[in-house]
């Protein structure tokens, strides 16, 4: 099921991603409060698209006439800040353990991106802690996480040597979970970067620079297809923030083999928030080029579910992602989809048979659906 872009709802949510308003934004919300307000499908989009804390603070000076809407918005604003400042005391814990002990990290999205590009912590909606640790010190975090209360997701502390090496090698990263009163403390454990960003590395620099990290928010983006607009959210708050030397995003753009993620991030900004590509960006790129692309992650916006509801959506969502560079990212992302963890908890086989998971794959999936 989807939801048009051109629908008064998604207008109005629209109107809500960028803080710096334009005219655009403030054309948008006042078409939305002229057609009327649907209280149930403008939570359930913020929700759905995460990005509920940025329509709170965009339209709280504007619902006189919805008090129900805007308490329940206030509500779900104060909550995410309790969810903001809990994960802040975690985030420093880590930090400080991982000083410690001398083992490289850093911080991404996340609170990060909230305190730097919101102004407020409790602006972008919070979820869990990303973090990428060198692989040197991965196993020691999560020894250390263990002792803390957390559980991994999934979990590795019952997979053979061979489970673990093939987890580790076609994966990137791995959440670890502690059960709160209110709500789950989730930390995603990295040990390298996600798809086209390998060429990028913890021993040159502990920090992401803010060409880095605004490349980094475009891959992370563009890999899932865009399906939450919490992500692109981030990218307006940056690009409204920081003044980028654009030649300088293209060329490192092209080191880290990430160029067609940062065109179609500018595509879609062009599309949905009529701000203009910039020219060393919009130079050399066909308008045919990304096409298919961007048909995709525009379908996947829309969508009300977001990429994986089913296997249809699942296999599209593979050959998405599999089209942007099957050199660098091809054969992990088949593997993955080839066997997992679901398999080896069903079959449970030892380090030498692991190899019979793969001509198995069928009958597993199948036995699956049945037990279902």
């Amino acid at each position: 099921m989807q939801m048009s872009f051109d629908s008064s709802a998604f207008q109005l949510l629209l109107s809500c991603c960028r803080q710096k308003q334009s005219l655009i934004e403030y054309e948008r919300r006042n078409s939305s409060f002229l057609e009327g307000i649907d209280a149930e499908v403008l939570i359930m989009l913020a929700e759905r698209h995460r990005i509920t804390p940025l329509v709170y603070l965009s339209l709280k000076d504007q619902l006189d006439q919805y008090p129900g809407l805007l308490l329940e918005l206030k509500n779900r604003f104060d909550f995410n800040r309790i969810m903001a400042l809990t994960l802040k005391s975690y985030e420093t814990w880590l930090e400080n353990y991982l000083n410690q002990h001398d083992i490289k990290f850093t911080f991404l999205k996340g609170l990060q991106i909230a305190e730097k590009f919101y102004g407020d912590i409790a602006g972008r909606h919070v979820l869990d802690i990303d973090i990428l640790v060198e692989e040197a010190g991965i196993n020691q975090l999560h020894q250390a996480l263990l002792e803390q209360g957390f559980y991994p997701n999934p979990d590795i502390v019952h997979f053979n040597r061979s489970q673990l090496s093939f987890f580790r090698a076609v994966n990137h990263d791995l959440a670890f979970i502690r059960k709160n009163q209110h709500f789950n403390v989730v930390i995603e454990v990295h040990w390298r970067f996600r798809g086209q960003l390998k060429a990028f590395s913890l021993d040159k620099v502990r920090t992401l620079d803010k060409v880095e990290e605004l490349l980094y928010l475009c891959t992370h983006g563009t890999e899932h297809a865009w399906f939450r607009l919490k992500w692109l959210c981030d990218i307006l708050q940056v690009i409204d923030t920081v003044s980028f030397d654009w030649d300088a995003v293209r060329q490192r753009a092209q080191e880290l083999h990430c160029l067609s993620h940062l065109e179609l991030t500018w595509l879609l900004i062009q599309q949905l928030f009529s701000i203009p590509i910039p020219k060393p960006i919009l130079n050399g790129m066909p308008a045919s080029m990304h096409r298919s692309k961007m048909e995709h992650i525009l379908k996947s916006i829309q969508h009300l579910s977001g990429v994986n509801e089913n296997d249809r959506m699942r296999l599209t969502q593979l050959v998405y992602v599999w089209g942007f560079n099957k050199r660098l990212a091809g054969l992990p992302l088949v593997l993955k989809y080839l066997t997992g963890p679901e398999d080896w908890k069903l079959l449970p086989l030892p380090n030498f048979l692991f190899f019979l998971y793969f001509p198995l794959r069928p009958f597993l999936f199948l036995w699956r659906k049945i037990k279902v």
